[in-house]
């Protein structure tokens, strides 16, 4: 019997901020080795009275969190990228983010760039960064099926 891997891997996975305005072309996050998962929860309003015989909540506002993301400075594409985040991070504006899973599956997503920093420099470590993005709103699931 033939064993098949049904398991969904990570490598291929690409996140890129969507042109906006002027901007020529979407620019891919390059060299990334994580991006974080994205949860929907929802907030709980107590409800409780005085009549109430314990605490009872009703679901609240729904929030998607934050998007974590990491990787590795490699080349020039990295140090522009550096630039891009820093310049997004200060400006605060929200903007279109793609995650592309690389098995069909895309989210997209609105949200403004919270943090972004380099990482730790050692004499025989990689230069790495991190960084997150604000989910504003609810992502959007695209799957296809081939």
């Amino acid at each position: 019997m033939e064993f098949k891997d049904k398991r969904i891997k990570g490598l291929g996975s690409t996140l890129t901020k969507k042109k906006k305005g002027s901007e020529i072309q979407d620019k891919l996050l390059a060299h990334l080795n994580s991006i974080g998962g994205v949860k929907i929860e929802a907030s709980e309003e107590e409800i409780t009275t005085l009549d109430s015989l314990a605490k009872e909540y009703m679901a609240g506002a729904i929030e998607a969190g934050e998007l974590s993301l990491g990787g590795i400075f490699k080349g020039t594409d990295s140090v522009e990228q550096l630039g891009m985040m820093w310049a997004l991070l200060e400006s605060g504006s929200v903007e279109e983010w793609e995650i592309d899973y690389g098995n069909g599956i895309v989210l997209e997503l609105e949200g403004f760039v919270k943090s972004f920093g380099t990482g730790e420099v050692t004499p025989d470590g990689q230069q790495t960064f991190d960084g997150s993005i604000k989910i504003n709103g609810l992502p959007v699931a695209i799957i296809t099926v081939d």
